[in-house]
């Protein structure tokens, strides 16, 4: 809606990133005191990449570049090869523009930034709706020391089924030891997947799975210890750590097993001895 038109003619163009309008422009005259409506039709030809940037603890990271360069970009068809935006006071950002049927590369554009973000680069192919929930993380610089950055992977077996499991990582808690196997910081897991050990002196560590809080009676769960070393001007070093965590069979389940099995054999029992009897009645017993 425009308002506070004087009287006269006016020229209207609408624009909106990823429409097209029809018409594109319309010519109208407004007289003193009377509102004019105008129709347009509408039609998204474009869509957007929604996400955030974040610290380790949540906290969103303002003002800072994101952008979507297009893969494999034929400059001759007129493609705009990237579309950009800047994240806002909670660190989320959207990049519009981006077409459809096209695949492109989304990076934070800092270089500042350039080796204490993760993902590096998020990879899509857009088709005909928005690409939404990325997360860029950036790992602050400590303030005297080095720092290794976990990403932890939980996966889960059951059923024959190995799924990589989001909502089990809390569950999670991580130990760093030195040298002598004696365990120097622990820490915990979020819901973000990625946790953070500071203040270390250059040297060799082992990164080890010391807790999980998922049941012992129905998940046997295990991850290989990991060695970094940490020195020179690599003050964070990032880790990846993947936990196994296989399903048991319970002990209720296991009772379960057992009584149908026991049933299974008592019905056998009785049909065989019932099949007896028969077989000794046809033959005049």
């Amino acid at each position: 809606r425009v308002r506070t038109l004087f009287p006269g003619s006016y020229h209207l163009r609408p624009h909106l990133k990823e429409y097209t309008f029809h018409p594109s422009a319309f010519d109208v005259e407004i007289e003193e005191g009377k509102t004019l409506e105008v129709r347009f039709n509408v039609t998204r030809v474009a869509y957007s990449a929604m996400g955030n940037l974040t610290t380790l603890n949540g906290r969103g990271e303002s003002g800072v570049a994101v952008e979507a360069h297009l893969i494999g970009a034929d400059l001759n068809k007129g493609l705009s090869p990237f579309e950009a935006s800047t994240t806002d006071e909670k660190g989320a950002f959207r990049i519009r523009g981006l077409l459809p049927n096209q695949s492109y590369e989304i990076f934070v554009r800092d270089s500042n930034m350039a080796e204490r973000i993760t993902p590096p680069s998020i990879a899509i192919r857009v088709g005909t709706s928005d690409s939404r929930d990325m997360h860029f993380i950036k790992f602050e610089k400590v303030e005297f020391g080095y720092a290794v950055s976990l990403r932890v992977e939980v996966v889960t077996h059951e059923e024959g089924r190995s799924i990589t499991r989001p909502d089990y990582h809390s569950t999670v808690t991580l130990a760093l030891a030195g040298d002598n196997d004696q365990v120097l910081q622990t820490t915990s897991v979020g819901m973000a997947r990625f946790s953070e050990i500071r203040h270390l002196r250059p040297g060799r560590y082992t990164i080890s799975l010391v807790n999980t809080s998922l049941d012992p009676l129905h998940w046997r769960v295990s991850s290989n210890a990991t060695q970094v070393e940490v020195f020179g001007d690599q003050w964070d070093t990032l880790v990846s750590i993947r936990v196994e965590a296989t399903r048991n069979v319970s002990v209720s389940e296991q009772d379960t097993t057992t009584s149908l099995l026991g049933i299974t054999a008592a019905v056998a029992v009785v049909i065989v001895t019932l099949n007896w009897k028969k077989f000794n009645a046809g033959r005049g017993y």
